[in-house]
């Protein structure tokens, strides 16, 4: 199973800097189990969105000659709220 977790890039400077958001709905099929009663977006899949959007940064200064990139290691992540639905990521 493959999640797109970008739903728009809203600002792009080419070799830069990007942002993109997520807006987070109940039609999100992992929030189905994750968890029963308190939907809430994993964690893991916060950081899968930022490296999907690193991703994008990425592939478009290099003219899209790339078709992956890869996360190495993460370390030392901290969540400070819930992402809901109905929230914005």
């Amino acid at each position: 199973m493959k999640f797109c977790l970008i739903d728009r890039i809203v600002e792009l400077q080419s070799g830069q800097s990007i942002k993109a958001i997520k807006n987070l709905s109940l039609a999100e099929e992992y929030l189905q189990d994750h968890f029963p009663g308190f939907p809430v977006m994993p964690g893991v899949l916060q950081v899968e969105a930022l490296v999907q959007t690193g991703a994008w940064l990425m592939r478009e200064a290099e003219q899209f000659k790339y078709s992956t990139v890869l996360l190495k290691e993460v370390k030392a992540v901290r969540f400070n709220n819930f992402v809901a639905p109905g929230k914005t990521l």
